[in-house]
């Protein structure tokens, strides 16, 4: 990440911390299905802590939010590879929360600076909220593994789960994706109440997000062209 945004900087003469944190997060998704064919999945984890690593550096411009991310990403880590090493339920459980809390905090800080902050619109705030786009739909993929460690049965057309994969299990992040772009396949389903609820928020939250970070991203622009300062 840090040499994408080297590279960036020499480029445009600006750091691109959104940017390189959105094309980080499509790498390591377009991974998975390629460890997945060659028998690797396990192994998926470790750059998925990495990942988890370099997105404290997305949110490194205040140093207020650097010492916060700082302190939870420490768990987070240490719960990714304790769950890697050892791969208990106890382990599962404090990976799934630490992770899912360092999640929640790079989501608020990146759109709150991206889409919310003032100031001209640029390539790499537009970056910034394609990133928490992401950023929502694996954490609602966490969650989905959650409900499924919990239930086996929460979901129709789950294929070869095992609390191994539960955190990182290619299908959530499918049925993730599938449900917050509302696209639903149908081939996989929740049936359980709980996973029922959690599937039509997000489904809701997806359109929810697109329609205010869009009309916010819009307004900004046209503020700028006629250099109008934009209420909050």
């Amino acid at each position: 990440m840090f040499v994408i945004d080297s590279i960036l900087h020499r480029v445009t003469g600006e750091h691109r911390r959104y940017s390189t944190l959105l094309w980080s997060l499509v790498i390591l998704i377009i991974l998975h299905p390629v460890m997945a064919k060659l028998g690797w999945t396990r192994y998926w984890s470790l750059f998925f802590t990495a990942e988890l690593l370099l997105a404290v550096y997305s949110v490194s411009e205040g140093t207020r939010s650097l010492k916060i991310a700082a302190l939870l990403v420490t768990p987070a880590v240490l719960g990714e590879l304790s769950f890697f090493l050892f791969e208990t339920k106890e382990t599962h459980w404090f990976s799934v929360v630490s992770v899912g809390a360092f999640l929640a905090y790079v989501i608020y800080v990146v759109y709150q600076q991206s889409v919310f902050a003032k100031g001209r619109m640029t390539t790499d705030r537009v970056a910034g909220a394609i990133a928490v786009y992401l950023l929502l739909g694996l954490l609602w993929a966490l969650a989905y593994g959650v409900i499924a460690a919990a239930d086996p049965d929460a979901f129709k057309g789950l294929t070869a789960f095992t609390l191994q994969e539960s955190g990182v299990q290619q299908d959530f992040v499918y049925f993730s994706f599938v449900t917050l772009t509302t696209l639903g396949y149908g081939d996989m389903s929740p049936v359980a109440p709980f996973a029922k609820t959690l599937a039509w928020f997000e489904a809701v939250f997806g359109q929810l997000f697109l329609a205010v970070t869009i009309a916010r991203l819009v307004s900004l622009e046209i503020a700028h062209k006629k250099k109008l300062p934009v209420d909050d």
